[in-house]
């Protein structure tokens, strides 16, 4: 398996939904937990938990875990995420 993406997703959400789709998708994934820091509109340093729900597979599958990775993005902007980090092996992107 040569391809993979992490949506990083703050822990407040329920990130059962996403490893379960995840591991239907691919067969499985990995969450790691990490401290996400950005700067807000006021230039306040913003520290958040946030956790990395990682999977890989086929070249030929990648197509579709980043159409489940983005349908969550959305979910998240929707309960008041401002912006959603998707890595896509190796190159990161913000939902907006």
């Amino acid at each position: 398996m040569r391809s993979y993406v992490i949506l990083y997703v703050p822990v407040q959400f329920d990130i059962k939904d996403i490893q379960r789709e995840f591991a239907i998708v691919t067969g499985g994934s990995t969450t790691t937990q990490a401290l996400g820091a950005w700067t807000d509109d006021n230039g306040k340093l913003v520290l958040e938990k946030i956790a990395l729900i990682k999977s890989f597979v086929p070249d030929s599958d990648l197509p579709t875990l980043v159409a489940a990775a983005h349908s969550f993005a959305y979910r998240l902007l929707d309960a008041g995420e401002q912006s959603v980090a998707i890595e896509i092996n190796g190159e990161l992107t913000f939902i907006t």
